[in-house]
Order: structure tokens, then sequence, then C-alpha cells
């Protein structure tokens, strides 16, 4: 089975590589995100039924639950960021020939600069909320899998890092600086929480994985 060419994956990068607006850097983040929680899922799902691990069991099944449902979100983000573009790209293209079309087209590209944020500011959540599980599955997991949640808190970190990026740019353009501010503010502080865990985890594993067995 070539799995290049199912699931859509193939249309969604040569759409990815075009032209056109969308998708654009918000899906590919919200794609990224559930990739990784999918990918420190599955560990989880190796270790389940172990019994060197029965006592880890509970853990895992309570962080698995919550990759699931950040994996689901993020692979809704895909879409939910295309329809929250378009607006703002449509905006773009309001007339500004005279004072009054370019303040109602400034007014117009005011609200969906901030609405723009909605998304990757969810998709950063998810992803943070996917770190945290993921680190409990590459802690407590199988030693045979670790490999797979270490991966996927790279995977979610990337994510987390890319949508704060979108939340920088259009924050960047608003009036309202309070508001602007305080959105950047939540995107600094997620990064930070989630890529501090993030590191601490993979740094552990890596040098793990690294140690000869032989």
């Amino acid at each position: 089975m070539d799995l290049s060419d199912n699931f859509g994956i193939k249309d969604f990068l040569e759409a990815l590589a075009g032209k056109d607006p969308v998708p654009g850097g918000g899906g590919a983040s919200a794609l990224t995100g559930a990739l990784g929680a999918s990918l420190a899922s599955m560990t989880c799902a190796l270790t389940f039924g172990k019994k060197k691990y029965a006592d880890k069991e509970p853990a895992l099944r309570e962080a698995d639950a919550k990759l699931r449902e950040n994996a689901s979100l993020l692979f809704e983000g895909i879409d939910r960021d295309a329809k929250a573009f378009l607006p703002l790209a449509e905006a773009f293209s309001l007339p500004s020939g005279t004072p009054e079309e370019a303040a109602h087209k400034d007014e117009v590209l005011q609200k969906e600069y901030l609405a723009a944020c909605d998304v990757p500011m969810a998709v950063m959540k998810s992803c943070l909320e996917g770190i945290e599980a993921a680190a409990v599955a590459g802690t407590d997991g199988s030693k045979v899998v670790i490999s797979d949640a270490c991966a996927g808190l790279i995977l979610l970190e990337a994510a987390m890092k890319a949508a704060a990026l979108n939340v920088y740019i259009n924050a960047r353009y608003m009036k309202d600086r309070t508001k602007a501010e305080e959105l950047v503010r939540f995107a600094e502080e997620t990064c930070d929480k989630g890529s501090k865990l993030a590191g601490e985890v993979i740094s552990v594993i890596t040098e793990e994985l690294k140690t000869p067995k032989v």
C-alpha cells in the first residue's frame, strides 16, 4: 500500500505549494500538530496491556484520550483556518480610492486581523495540551516506542511556534495595541510553557536513545 497517495495528503501538499492563499501556514501548523498528537498517541496504544507498564496505564489512558481529542481539534483547524483567512484576504481587495472607501476598508481589515488570530490561538492551545499529554507518553510509555512520543513532541512544539507566527503577524497591524499586546503575550507565554516542557522531555529521551544497549 502506497500511503503517500492516500488520505488526501498529496493534494494538500500540492495546494500548499501553490499560489492560492489557502491552505497556508495556519493549515500547515494545524496538520503538523495533529500529526504530532497522533504519533504520541501511538506510543500509548503500543504500551497498553503490557504487564511491565501496568502501573502506568491509568495515566497513559488519560494522556491518550487528551492526545486523540487534540489531534481531532487540530485536524479540524486546517479547514477552520482556511475559512477564517479568506475574509481577511478579501478585505485587502476592497476599494480605497476615496476617504470613505479607505475608512471602510481599514475598519474591515481591523476586524479581520483580530478574527484571524482566533484559529492559530486555538491551535496553540491544543498543541500545548498535546505537549503535556505527549510528555506523559514519552515518560511512562514503553521504552521500545518512546522515540515516537519524542517525535510527536517535536512536531507539536513546531506547530505551536508556527501558529504563533500567525498571531504575531496579524497583531502587528492592529491599531488596538492593548488588544494586540494581549494576543502577543498569550502566544509568547504559551510558547514558553510548551517549549520548556517539550524541551525537557525531548532532551531526556534523546539522550536515552543515544545510549547503546549492547
